[in-house]
């Protein structure tokens, strides 16, 4: 069985999904929410990740190496309230810098964009790794799902000169 066989939303032992694309194109110039509102179901930059234990991000942008922003991510926990039916209950579970890296997006996504090389956390949530390659290579976060239904995630563009992007893979 191929690691890359499984449809979004179904869940065997030991699988991953391929990264995909979360954020595109965010141009978000001003502060993030700190507090996300409990309610529906999440709809802008959203991945469903409930069959999951563990999600792996990775970031760009378009700009120069050297040129950072700010990200977040807020887990999305269902609650049951009689009167309106299914609601959830977001938590920022981690909220940090990146710092684009020399190299290359893929061409496909987008034409000139870099990846993050440097990725960092100053939540401290337990269950977080966060991976800074000293060679330049691409950075990344690693979150445990713990329970939650969605997974939203949130940019900033900082020095970032013209937008982010966030790829999202889902594993056990």
């Amino acid at each position: 069985m191929s690691n890359y066989s499984i449809p979004y939303g179904s869940r065997t032992a030991k699988t991953k999904t391929p990264f995909r694309l979360i954020v595109s194109a965010d141009t978000t110039a001003t502060s993030l929410v700190t507090t996300p509102a409990a309610g529906n179901a999440p709809t802008v930059n959203v991945a469903g990740c409930s069959d999951f234990h563990k999600a792996r991000l990775i970031i760009g942008g378009v700009g120069a190496d050297g040129q950072a922003g700010e990200y977040q991510i807020i887990l999305w926990y269902p609650m049951e309230i009689k009167s309106k039916g299914a609601q959830y209950l977001p938590v920022v579970t981690v909220h940090g810098t990146f710092t684009l890296g020399p190299m290359a997006m893929p061409t496909g996504i987008v034409a000139s964009g870099l990846f993050a090389d440097t990725v960092t956390d100053d939540t401290a949530f337990n269950g977080l790794v966060t991976h800074s390659p000293a060679d330049d290579n691409v950075g990344m976060v690693e979150i445990d799902l713990r329970g939650a239904n969605y997974v939203t995630v949130e940019t900033k563009l900082g020095t970032v000169a013209t937008s982010v992007y966030v790829f999202i893979q889902f594993g056990d």
